[in-house]
């Protein structure tokens, strides 16, 4: 795992361009929020007045900084998101897999 070097917070793979994003966000304010994955941690931001809710891992999980040495987790379980649409709102939750 020393290969990997990303920090694992939502904004760590900048959008080289998000003021676009934003744009496109603001053209359609039936979008509730912004899901995202693969980010081996679960994570929660908000991005142009919306959730951003990044989905835990399913394999090794990213250490924060002050969590110990090395990049990788690899004892932490296996979590999942599950995303509930309820009217205009998103309502997550996130549970480890057994």
């Amino acid at each position: 795992m020393d290969e990997i070097r990303a920090t694992p917070l939502p904004d760590s793979m900048a959008l080289t361009e998000p003021q676009a994003l934003a744009a496109v966000l603001d053209r359609h304010p039936n979008v509730l929020g912004v899901l995202a994955g693969h980010a081996h941690t679960a994570a929660a931001t908000t991005f142009a007045g919306r959730p951003v809710l990044c989905a835990p891992a399913v394999t090794w999980t990213l250490r924060l900084p002050w969590e110990g040495d090395g990049v990788a987790d690899l004892q932490a379980p296996p979590a999942l998101a599950y995303h509930v649409v309820d009217g205009g709102r998103i309502v997550t939750h996130y549970r480890v897999v057994p």
